[in-house]
């Protein structure tokens, strides 16, 4: 194992058996150099500066860095250890291949980046690159410097409603409603008439829309008012330690009088005189460092244990700096650095000017009749409950909490403002005012372009509620009229995806009794509308198939193309020769799609490759240099070109002989291919080794048939002839059986075991009888001995009452699982129980 280590200063490591030297990671002054680790990992004393970064090749499988791996390295777990002494952080993402070889099933995670604590949370955009030319992979990040961070614009001061005074906020908020002019009058207002509403949506009553402005902020003023006095704001610094206790508060004051009372003794008593005041002091200072680690290991502990998505999200904030990055400079009419030019392309590109709609017109409109009462204290009680987790506020502050309490202590002035607002269907501007937050996608190629953001908007609460209110009056006319379709999902309560994927279901099944096919299409909303309309007619879907019949030439292989419309565009056939098998044919006709598609792909055009061979399509997926690699290179050649071009490949599944036109065509084009002349003679190493496993099976069967004969002659009751020949390369028994009943299993198969005929047969038992007087033989024990009759129901039963044989039980799956069970109940055919018989015989006798 191997170790580049670098650090923003250079420092000398000196161990029993390594030394480096640390170079700077920020500033190029030469190669990092590169040591064993070992001793390092067993110099437990030496420390990593700071700003360091650690490059390994590890050379170690261990599921932190690698969950696919099978077994952990024995070096890895010492490693591990190491690392956590370190308190390093781990770079690499989870799984993510860094070494590959062609001889390998699949990537492995071998390099490794981990850093110190400090630089966590400054190393961004970790990835690899494989376009170094080595089998190990390059790996790429980023370090962002202090000066490129600014505080989270997301965090804020917010009210903390944990230590809110709530006698003084009621009071407060009491003498606020009191003078409050707008609240006083509230009730002159009189009740909305459709005249009124329409007039409101027109914007041709002012006055009315004035004064349903005035109450929204009148609401927003006296509870920010309240807020103010009886609710402290959090403050904003440094993460709060959330182990820390009342009892750690009172160990810190004693050890700081220790310390204190320590120190002044030193200036007028000697070291030695001044003895027991260290020590106080000392005991107190352990006293406190063991209370810290308990206390952290007690609230981590039961902070791990918790299984709800709260402690997930509040786990994932943990891990959060409270610092970003800055913004880069931004693309907008030409690269904007300043602060000012950076708003601009923002405001462009993230908040294009909404479009312009002509004025609603009645003079066609015909009311419908909807159920739709005016607005009760129990939907306003409801719209206000606790049980509503509140998010972060809107440019009010006002927390769901807040609102929470305001309603508890003053609902009726809150329920008549509401009741205005709501009954009229207006939303005041005030509440409709929001914060928005420009924060980065994740993992974008290019951060100079405004879409690589998106925008984070908080909303005022007040205004939450009322649409919380009207939200809820529309899910229920949704599920009890007709203002949706039956097949709506998206939007509607108590519906999900997999009510989603029933309903798609169904409707295959019912187009399937038919006789029809069902497509779906889904398109996403982007940028470009005018690929939504063409997206279609650039799709090209082609159907690839391989086939061998019986008085052909060899195996041959189609393809067909279809454009949009489902014409038929292009095919083509070949033979691959007669020394082939059909799975070759498979693997020869996606690799001929693809090279097909590499000629003919344009730019933005979509192709869908289907092809009904599972096993195929796997082989492909999977990089190895196991058979099909000839195959698997000349679709990668081809995906290349297609990359290239701007096109876009998928490779998919297609049940076979289901009627699919495409498919049906190609199987067609394979069998009319495999009566031509062979295209070639290369005989394929899958081929030669059916060839050669069928000449060893027919060499078997042969030597098996002269073994019977002879066999047979001498003991009409050998092996051969009660069983009939299963050449396999696997065991049939299940590999979880247990080492003592497989072994009594086997023993009664082929009748050498612990029971009397055989055990006679060689003088180590003087009598051949089973304990109900019959000769105890495998037969006997399993099919007709008195003694088991209740086991052997069971076992009847779990062959489905067929008539029970040796063949049956001991050479069948079904028999073999059933006689298992059977052995694991009776435990015959085991040691334990032959000597639980030596032991009845010789008390029997003894009687």
């Amino acid at each position: 194992m191997t170790v580049s280590v670098l650090s923003t200063k250079f420092e000398d490591l000196r161990g029993s058996n390594f030394g480096v030297r640390l170079w700077p990671s920020l500033k190029a002054h030469g190669p990092p150099r590169l040591l064993e680790v070992a001793g390092l990992i067993h110099d437990t004393n030496t420390r990593l500066p700071e700003s360091s970064i650690l490059l390994l090749d590890a050379n170690e499988h261990h599921p932190w860095w690698d969950p696919l791996c099978t077994s952990t390295s024995p070096g890895a777990p010492p490693f591990v250890e190491w690392i956590e002494s370190q308190n390093l952080s781990l770079l690499n993402t989870p799984g993510t291949g860094t070494f590959f070889r062609p001889h390998l099933s699949r990537e492995s995670v071998l390099d490794l980046s981990l850093v110190t604590p400090d630089l966590a949370d400054k190393a961004i955009d970790w990835q690899v690159t494989t376009e170094t030319g080595s089998d190990h992979y390059g790996l790429l990040f980023s370090i962002r410097s202090d000066t490129d961070q600014v505080d989270n614009p997301i965090n804020q001061r917010k009210f903390n409603t944990k230590k809110a005074d709530w006698p003084l906020f009621q009071k407060t908020l009491n003498e606020a409603i009191q003078n409050n002019i707008t609240l006083q009058h509230i009730s002159e207002i009189n009740d909305p008439r459709k005249q009124d509403c329409k007039n409101l949506i027109l914007e041709e009553d002012q006055e009315l829309q004035s004064k349903l402005e005035e109450i929204g902020e009148a609401i927003t003023q006296v509870i920010q008012l309240a807020a103010d006095k009886a609710i402290p704001k959090v403050k904003l610094g440094p993460k709060p330690k959330p182990w820390w206790n009342q009892e750690l508060t009172k160990l810190r004051r004693e050890l700081t009088h220790c310390q204190r009372v320590y120190t002044q003794q030193l200036q007028q008593l000697s070291i030695q005189e001044a003895y027991l005041f260290k020590k106080d002091f000392l005991i107190a200072r352990n006293t406190y460092a063991r209370a810290i680690k308990d206390a952290k290991k007690r609230h981590w502990n039961s902070f791990l244990e918790q299984e709800t998505p709260q402690s997930i999200y509040k786990a994932m904030a943990y891990t959060k700096d409270q610092k970003v990055e800055k913004i880069p400079p931004i693309q907008g009419e030409r690269l904007e650095t300043t602060f000012k030019g950076k708003c601009k392309a923002f405001r462009k590109a993230l908040f294009p000017p909404p479009p312009i709609s002509n004025p609603p017109s009645f003079a066609n409109y015909q009311e419908s009749n909807w159920n739709w009462p005016m607005l009760s204290i129990t939907e306003l009680e409801q719209a206000c409950s606790s049980k509503i987790k509140s998010s972060t506020p809107g440019p009010d502050a006002i927390t769901q909490d807040i609102i929470t309490a305001a309603f508890k202590f003053n609902p009726e002035i809150l329920f008549k403002a509401y009741s205005s607002l709501f009954n009229y269907g207006y939303h005041p501007r005030c509440w409709k005012a929001a914060t928005g937050a420009i924060l980065k996608k994740p993992s974008k190629p290019d951060y100079s372009i405004p879409k690589a953001y998106r925008v984070i908007t908080l909303l005022n609460s007040l205004g939450k509620i009322l649409e919380r209110i009207i939200a809820k009056r529309l899910s229920s006319l949704a599920e009890t009229t007709d203002l949706l379709h039956s097949s709506q999902i998206g939007g509607r309560n108590k519906k999900s995806a997999i009510d989603a994927a029933l309903l798609l279901v169904d409707q295959i099944q019912h187009k399937k009794q038919q006789g029809q096919i069902t497509s779906t299409v889904e398109e996403e909303a982007i940028e470009h509308k005018a690929y939504i309309k063409t997206r279609l007619d650039n799709c090209t879907t082609i159907y690839s198939d391989a086939s061998q019949i019986k008085d052909g030439n060899g195996i041959g292989v189609g393809i067909v193309a279809y454009n949009s419309t489902q014409q038929e565009i292009y095919s083509e056939k070949t033979n691959i020769g007669e020394y082939q098998l059909v799975y070759n044919g498979e693997l020869e006709g996606i690799t001929l799609a693809f090279e097909y598609v590499a000629k003919t792909a344009t730019r933005d055009q979509e192709f869908e490759i289907y092809a009904d061979n599972q096993a195929a399509i796997y082989r492909l997926k999977n990089l190895s240099d196991n058979p099909g690699q000839q195959w698997q290179l000349r679709c990668l050649k081809a995906a290349k070109t297609i990359r290239q071009k701007q096109a876009t490949i998928h490779l998919l599944w297609a049940p076979g002989h289901t009627d699919i036109v495409g498919n049906e065509r190609a199987d067609y084009l394979a069998k009319e291919a495999a009566k031509e002349v062979p295209q070639s003679s290369t005989k394929s190493i899958a081929y030669l080794g059916t060839v050669i496993k069928k000449i060893e099976q027919t060499e078997q069967r042969q030597e098996y048939q002269k073994y019977k004969t002879r066999a047979t002659t001498l003991n009409k009751k050998t092996y051969s002839a009660k069983f009939p020949l299963k050449i396999r390369k696997t065991i049939q028994i299940p590999r979880s059986t247990n080492r003592e009943i497989s072994s009594a299993f086997y023993a009664l198969k082929i009748g050498h075991g612990y029971f009397g005929s055989y055990l006679k047969r060689f003088k180590k038992r003087e009598s051949d009888l089973c304990s109900c007087s019959h000769t105890q033989t495998p037969e006997h024990l399993l099919l007709q001995c008195s003694l088991y009759k209740t086991e052997r129901k069971t076992l009847i039963q779990a062959i489905h009452h067929q008539p029970a044989t040796l063949p049956l039980l001991l050479h069948t799956s079904a028999g073999i699982e059933a006689t298992l069970a059977f052995i694991t109940s009776t435990r015959i055919g085991t040691r334990k129980w032959y000597q639980g018989q030596l032991t009845d015989d010789t008390q029997r006798d003894t009687v």
